[in-house]
């Protein structure tokens, strides 16, 4: 059984697990840095007003795609909130929307500040698998019975899941 069939629930960190964002320098940048207005250059990329860029990974539309298509809930957890922003005014809230993903996540939203710790989110989500980049939150969301944690760095693209 793959990872897209083992359970009801999928969890998707944003910020470089499927969103990679960089500033004028090609240096990457949390997408919280962005400012609006946001212009899509084609399907993948949008411009921020200050010289920034997202861009939308390889076969993220896909996956969600995909997982929807299987009924599955998909939830967003990530830790890249602008600090007393509020959740409509996120610049990440802006992006989902204009990548045309947000319609995906059918289940828990949340956009929390840095200084939460992802595992205690986790642990009252249920069965769930977790994609993440970041090797702290993989670390703590592995400790917990429930959370089937991914490594987005284990893989290319997110097509190879499929």
């Amino acid at each position: 059984m793959g990872v897209l069939e083992k359970s009801p629930l999928y969890v998707f960190d944003i910020d470089r697990t499927l969103i990679t964002t960089f500033d004028f320098k090609g240096d990457k940048i949390w997408l919280k840095n962005m400012k609006g207005p946001f212009v899509a250059l084609d399907d993948f990329i949008i411009k921020g007003a200050n010289e920034t860029y997202a861009v939308l990974d390889i076969g993220v539309r896909e996956i969600l795609s995909h997982l929807e298509s299987q009924n599955k809930k998909i939830a967003f957890l990530s830790v890249g909130a602008q600090q007393n922003v509020e959740y409509d005014l996120q610049p990440t809230i802006h992006i989902l929307k204009h990548f045309d993903i947000y319609r995906y996540f059918n289940d828990q939203k949340h956009i929390l500040y840095k200084t939460v710790k992802k595992d205690t989110v986790l642990k009252d989500m249920g069965e769930c698998v977790f994609f993440d980049d970041n090797n702290k939150h993989l670390l703590e969301a592995f400790g917990l019975n429930n959370v089937t944690a991914v490594d987005r760095k284990s893989f290319t693209f997110w097509e190879e899941l499929l």
